[in-house]
């Protein structure tokens, strides 16, 4: 479930998050101003398509992920054959592509502003950071991040001069996202 948040918030979650920044070449000129999920440790259980909420003590809530567009819980998958099964692995990742595209394509933009694929980006990363895959999580998360600071950018000017802007973290998490795909033999 995804909540309309106000704008400017960064990546936060519930647990420590991992703090490396390095950029590639690509948005080498862009700082990083949002960090990657905080990796969650998987449970021991038998390989399911269900995810998994990472176990914790009585009363404790389940660790949360919050993206200036929401927040959710952390689900994790046991296994990657359970994270590719269960569907959402690949709808992901072929939502990831379509809205990339869309946000290059002038007549797209007629259809929907650049304001409504800020928020529809923001969507699909609050999504991965629900359902992370339980392997590869450091190229996983980077492209996360960059396509999250293209969807801020875009937030924040939805107008034709923001794809310029948002443009190298959209074509550096599409190169991760498909790093990812190579590493772990996810093919569409």
């Amino acid at each position: 479930m995804m909540s309309l948040a106000a704008c400017g918030s960064a990546v936060s979650t519930s647990a420590p998050a991992a703090t490396s920044t390095t950029r590639p070449a690509a948005v080498a000129s862009h700082p990083a101003t949002t960090t990657p999920a905080a990796q969650v440790t998987t449970p021991a259980v038998s390989a399911t398509t269900a995810p998994v909420t990472p176990t914790s003590a009585a009363n404790t809530p389940p660790a949360t992920t919050t993206v200036w567009c929401g927040t959710g819980n952390v689900n994790i998958y046991p296994t990657l054959s359970a994270w590719e099964t269960s569907g959402g692995a690949y709808n992901m990742i072929y939502a990831f592509m379509q809205t990339t595209s869309y946000i290059e394509m002038p007549q797209q933009v007629v259809e929907s502003p650049w304001g409504s694929y800020a928020v529809q980006l923001c969507g699909e990363v609050l999504d991965a950071y629900e359902y992370p895959p339980p392997v590869d999580k450091s190229t996983f998360a980077a492209a996360m991040s960059d396509f999250l600071q293209a969807s801020q950018i875009l937030h924040a000017t939805p107008d034709a001069s923001a794809v310029s802007a948002a443009r190298p973290y959209l074509n550096s998490g599409t190169t991760e996202l498909n790093a990812f795909r190579s590493a772990t033999g996810i093919n569409e």
